[in-house]
């Protein structure tokens, strides 16, 4: 799939997923700091809104490429205690440009990014201070990953408006009590989706021997649904002469 194929769509992370995020990041950062921050692939904001009550130095840019992530998150920033510290903007990460970042955090999108490892994470290194954070959660390589990445490999090839009511059905079915319709279609698009990197070994070897971008915390993250990849969290750290 293109990123074409997002630019239409919408998708608000669980509060609860934000809520567990910023505790973890807490561990790695000082929170009186005014930190500039990040996040990439932000959706509606969710995230960003819940760092900001954390971080309340911090000046906070959520990025994403689809505009209505970005005019909802806007929407729900008018009238917060932190607004004057929280901009979002409709940007491709591989063509935004700003000074760089104290932390970046990404839930779940840079496995969806097509582009060249190097080009990425040359990026990544790029907008990130000397020490700066990188805070992503990212599927890993397990067998039931890959054999579910198979599964949505097949769906690919079927999909159609039946396939979509079908997979809406029984996401109703199995978390219609967590979640109310519009987020369960929001979710729909995902099942189809297959990632362009993951964690791995060798990919953590990679990013430290090219970017300077160490490893200095892994988290679990909650396994919530059987058609949803299981996930680590990843802190990393620029070294100091990168």
């Amino acid at each position: 799939m293109a990123k074409e194929d997002f630019l239409d769509k919408t998708f608000t992370a669980p509060q609860d997923r934000c809520r567990q995020t910023t505790e973890l990041i807490l561990r790695y950062v000082d929170a009186q700091r005014s930190l500039r921050v990040l996040d990439l692939g932000c959706g509606t904001g969710r995230q960003l809104f819940d760092l900001a009550k954390a971080l309340p130095q911090a000046h906070l840019i959520g990025i994403d490429i689809a505009e209505m992530n970005i005019q909802r998150a806007k929407e729900y920033a008018r009238g917060q205690s932190a607004e004057e510290r929280l901009t979002f903007e409709v940007a491709d990460y591989l063509h935004f440009e700003a000074k760089p970042f104290d932390l970046i955090v990404s839930d779940s999108t840079l496995q969806n990014i097509d582009a060249p490892k190097a080009t990425l994470f040359a990026k990544i290194n790029s907008d990130l201070v000397p020490e700066g954070k990188l805070v992503v959660t990212i599927p890993y390589a397990c067998a039931y990953n890959h054999i579910l990445w198979s599964l949505r490999r097949a769906f690919r090839l079927l999909r159609s408006p039946l396939t979509d009511s079908i997979l809406l059905a029984v996401a109703k079915v199995l978390h219609g009590r967590r979640y109310d319709e519009p987020a369960l279609r929001e979710r729909i698009h995902y099942m189809y989706l297959l990632p362009h990197l993951y964690d791995c070994q060798a990919l953590r070897q990679l990013l430290e021997a090219s970017w300077g971008l160490d490893l200095v915390g892994e988290h679990d993250v909650s396994h919530e649904s059987l058609a949803q990849p299981k996930h680590r969290m990843l802190i990393m750290q620029k070294e100091a002469g990168v």
